[in-house]
This record gives structure tokens, C-alpha cells and sequence, in this order.
């Protein structure tokens, strides 16, 4: 099943606004379903299928013609037996932290495709419970969330808090 599409382009560079990606990358594809749709210029493109790093990569050279519509079909392997073992991310920021704008929806399906199984939100100055979000995706037994806080002091730099119990009835 293909969870994870990394396209690379030869001949294209797609600007994505930021300058921590790698030079080239045109696009990447995060699939709940495991299945994916990219839409690119005609030519060579170095794609890249992964499922996190318990599974291996399936990677191709796909050329992209004017006249068709290329259909891939990619297999990612579990190498690696994590059996009484989670993966898990402890710090990750969203939509209510000012230096992210990365919508709750996208980040647990990019956190699924990636392999996790355990996620905190950790906003910066803010509680987060994707919970919720995680139901309407019908994600709840491909994850399990965790309510943190990236707690941002001047001058004593950043300090994580997890897990949290979240109270929407309690103002922040």
C-alpha cells in the first residue's frame, strides 16, 4: 500500500516556500488511504514511496508524457519488527502555534502515513486536543493522541508539558 510519495523533479523546480526542502522537490503526497494523485509537468521524476522507518521504500524513475497519464502502483515492506514498541512524536506544532500553519487534518494523516501510532500536540502557548479531528478522519485505531504544550517563557527558552488533560469548559 502506498501511504507516503516523495516527487522529484529533474527538469521542474517548484518553489514550496521554504527553504529547509530539498532543492528539486516538487511535491509530497501524504495518503490516508494509501493511495495518491500528483499533478505535474511532463518528464522524469525520481518517485519515492515510504510508510516510515519500520518499512522500506519502493523508488522509481516515472516519465511523464504529454499523452498519457502514467498509473503506479508501489509496495512498501515492514523490515523492521517494532512488536512492544510505539512510535511516537512528542513535540509537534499546528494551526494554533504561531510558527506553523499546518492544518489538523493533514498532520494526523501525515502522522499515520509516517507510521506513528502515539502524537502530542505541543502548540506553543496553547492546548490542542485532536481527538476530535482524529474521529472525523476515522483514524481512531490508526492513532492515539496526546494534548501537550510547547511552553514559551522570554528568555528561558522552551519547555514541553505532556500529557494534559483538556477542559474546553476552562478558559486558558
Amino acid at each position: 500500500a502506498l501511504d507516503n510519495v516523495s516527487v522529484q523533479s529533474e527538469i521542474r523546480h517548484l518553489e514550496l516556500g521554504s527553504s529547509e526542502r530539498p532543492s528539486q522537490l516538487a511535491t509530497i503526497v501524504y495518503s490516508q488511504s494509501g493511495q495518491g494523485h500528483v499533478n505535474v509537468a511532463p518528464g522524469l521524476y525520481d518517485v519515492i514511496a515510504s510508510r516510515g522507518f519500520e518499512y522500506s521504500i519502493d523508488r522509481r524513475c516515472i516519465e511523464v508524457r504529454h499523452d498519457t497519464a502514467p498509473i503506479e502502483h508501489f509496495t512498501v515492506v515492514q523490515e523492521v519488527d517494532t512488536t512492544g514498541w510505539v512510535a511516537g512524536d512528542f513535540h509537534v506544532h499546528g494551526v494554533n502555534s504561531f510558527d506553523a500553519n499546518y492544518p489538523h487534518d493533514r498532520r494526523l494523516i501525515s502522522a499515520v502515513a509516517e507510521g506513528l501510532q502515539l502524537f502530542s500536540a505541543t502548540d506553543h502557548d496553547y492546548l490542542t486536543d485532536l481527538t476530535p479531528v482524529l474521529y472525523d478522519l476515522g483514524m481512531r485505531d490508526d492513532l492515539h493522541t496526546m494534548v501537550g504544550i510547547e511552553v514559551s517563557p522570554l528568555e528561558l527558552g522552551h519547555i514541553l508539558g505532556y500529557p494534559l488533560r483538556y477542559d474546553e469548559t476552562v478558559p486558558e
